[in-house]
């Protein structure tokens, strides 16, 4: 029974928390000494509905005009039961006439609905002041105000928490110069989603936001503002923009902004999925205190006095700018800090930048800037960079100049085939490739007391450096690259190359390409030829002897290998005509194999029929191995893995439909 009693006291007490409170209705013909429960019964006053409204309450605002109604809520609702003003068959309208007075005003309540109503004509729209939490404002028009459609007023440890704004429209707002919707709060308001609206014709700022963690605004249009469309400003952290259209602006698109320069940092907010344009300063600007901000995936776009696309300056570290577009901007993506400031930690990434001033750059005093993968197009000055610690890796530059201006930096992998690399003011500029790509340089400019090095090939790469001198007045030395379609693997040491003739254009039979290579020693050096014809056979020659048939493979490569390097070696290509590849023999290389000069551990047969055994006996006739061969073409290689095979003297056969071949096989160790 004692279990029984607590079930029902439980029961009682789950419901009672649920229970709705009363609903009331407002009509202009109505009475406020009726009692407001029913349609016949209805109040007359919006602004007298409440002053009466309770925790629970729904009022239901007839789709009609009221005058110069100034709604003052008096009550809090609790979570889970709100007090909700909603317009009833359509928009309730508030019409203050003389842009006077606030239309709804709310000091220090919490957990309220107000949706359905058309406010126009007031001094402020909507005025929600000190501490909140738990506010829904939706579906709703806001116009013609002279200060703010909408304003979050408080000080000192005010907060306004899990705020809902959705679905409404604000156009004519702020004739003073404010913000449409604004946010002047205290510290540590948190949680706010602002969505599906639009704000234009605004004689200020779109949505001015401050002093917040979480604001999250998305999915929304604004455009024709007098100022900024968003501007996230004073310590806005772990906040999201996205999805947002915003064109006409007549300061910045979107702006994350420290006017302390330092005394209130914005920390890690996100900007993405966003169309910003013809934004009369930036599209995005990121200043004076910008920490750990991402931009991806957007579309900006202006006209050559909008300034730059991105904007990253003052004061600030951490940005990442990937995937976004960016065209007719004066410049792309700029930043540089102010006198004593500096920006860190930057990465450019698989941007596309078009129809521009300058591309990418950023002034001196930046640290940590890494400018990879990116498209960059019918530009003046594509990339400039001044710092300390500068990458530029992997991109595909049309106008085909890479600039570092004062500090150290690195030009690496570039996708171009030409292109020219240029230091000022002292900078030390590296042409590097880690995939032993071969090419070589041409000093160009060289004005002043510059300097740079001989390009040489390593089991880490190939490289090239430039320095300019920092003497006042002068140019700096500029070096023009060229690439070739050969690629080395340095098992160590040194090498070097000198390319003397690239022709994909002579006849078969004629020399493609014709290049020297030198070491430092003698270990082994794979080649690699690309950009021949996918499923052709080539003939190499080395010291214009023959020396082994290749055919390209599905991407039009070649591979080979050398490993003796008591001198110089030159070797040419040559497209093998049609029809001889069956004439000629098996190859072998090496030959002999040296254990300890040819590092790749194993022995090529080449020029092989399309299926073949290949038998390997002893000298003594005892068979060690047996390789079976297949492919779909002509003159294809396999190889034998001779690490563990103990040296001497071995005998080859092999088997085909076609052909058969025998031959002897040096092993030494």
């Amino acid at each position: 029974m004692k279990k029984a009693i607590e079930i029902s006291l439980f029961l009682i007490i789950c419901l009672a928390g649920s229970v709705s409170g009363e609903i009331y209705y407002v009509k202009t013909d109505g009475d406020n000494t009726r009692s407001g429960l029913s349609w016949e019964n209805a109040w007359q006053s919006p602004s007298y509905a409440a002053t009466q409204a309770q925790a629970g309450d729904t009022v239901y605002l007839q789709s009609a005009t009221w005058n110069d109604e100034h709604i003052v809520l008096a009550n809090s609702g609790t979570e889970g039961n709100p007090i909700t003003f909603a317009g009833y068959g359509g928009k309730a309208i508030l019409d203050g006439g003389d842009k006077t007075g606030i239309g709804i005003r709310v000091v220090g309540k919490s957990f309220f609905t107000i949706s359905g109503v058309h406010i126009k004509d007031y001094y402020e729209g909507i005025s929600i002041e000190h501490t909140t939490t738990g506010v829904v404002l939706d579906d709703f028009i806001i116009e013609r105000t002279q200060r703010s459609a909408l304003i979050f007023k408080g000080e000192g440890e005010s907060v306004a928490s899990d705020i809902t704004i959705s679905n409404f429209v604000m156009y004519e707002t702020g004739w003073d110069g404010y913000p449409a919707i604004s946010h002047e709060f205290g510290w540590n308001s948190h949680d706010i989603r602002i969505f599906q609206f639009e704000i234009r014709d605004t004689y200020g700022e779109g949505i001015n936001w401050r002093f917040s963690k979480r604001v999250h605004i998305y999915n929304g249009k604004i455009y024709n503002t007098a100022s900024d469309a968003i501007h996230l400003q004073l310590c806005v952290d772990d906040s999201i923009i996205e999805n947002m259209w915003i064109k006409n602006t007549g300061w910045h698109g979107i702006v994350i902004h420290d006017h302390t320069v330092g005394g209130y940092p914005c920390h890690n907010n996100i900007i993405r999925n966003c169309y910003v344009g013809y934004a009369s300063h930036n599209d995005i600007d990121l200043r004076s205190g910008a920490y750990n901000t991402v931009v991806e995936n957007c579309t900006l776009d202006g006209t050559p006095t909008t300034g730059q696309g991105i904007y990253f300056h003052n004061l600030g570290a951490g940005l990442i700018a990937r995937n976004n577009t960016i065209y007719n901007t004066g410049d792309g993506i700029d930043g540089g800090p102010s006198p004593g400031e500096y920006l860190r930690d930057i990465l450019i990434e698989d941007n596309i930048l078009y129809n521009l001033t300058n591309g990418i750059c950023f002034q001196s005093g930046t640290e940590n800037v890494t400018i990879k993968g990116n498209l960059v197009y019918n530009t003046e000055v594509p990339i400039s960079v001044s710092g300390d610690n500068i990458l530029i890796e992997e991109n595909d530059i049309k106008e085909k100049t890479y600039r570092i201006n004062t500090g150290k930096g690195k030009v690496k992998n570039a996708l171009d085939k030409t292109y020219f690399v240029r230091s000022s003011w002292g900078a030390e500029v590296t042409v590097e490739y880690t995939g032993g790509q071969v090419f070589d340089y041409e000093i160009t400019y060289n004005d002043g007391d510059n300097s740079y090095t001989e390009s040489v090939w390593s089991p880490q790469g190939s490289e090239f450096t430039l320095k300019s001198t920092a003497e006042e007045g002068k140019n700096g030395i500029i070096a023009k690259i060229t690439t070739y379609p050969i690629k080395l693997t340095v098992a160590g040491g040194e090498v070097t190359v000198k390319v003397n003739t690239v022709n994909f254009f002579v006849s078969q039979g004629e020399s493609i390409i014709n290049f020297t290579v030198w070491a430092t020693d003698g270990n082994n050096i794979i080649f690699i030829i690309e950009d021949l014809i996918p499923g052709k056979f080539y003939k190499v020659k080395r010291e214009s002897n023959f020396y082994t048939t290749e055919q390209a493979n599905r991407e039009g490569r070649i591979q080979f290998e050398n490993s003796e390097w008591s001198r110089e070696h030159s070797f040419e290509i040559e497209e093998i005509p049609t029809g001889i590849i069956k004439e000629n023999k098996i190859s072998l290389f090496p030959n002999p194999y040296v254990a300890n000069r040819d590092m790749g551990g194993k022995i090529k047969f080449g020029n092989l029929p399309p299926e073949a055994t290949i038998r390997i006996y002893t000298i003594r006739g005892e068979e060690i191995t047996r390789i079976e061969h297949k492919s779909s073409v002509e003159g294809d290689s396999k190889s034998w893995d001779v690490r563990n095979i103990a040296g001497g003297v071995y005998i080859y056969y092999i088997d085909s439909a076609q052909r058969k071949a025998k031959g002897k096989v040096s092993i030494i160790k």
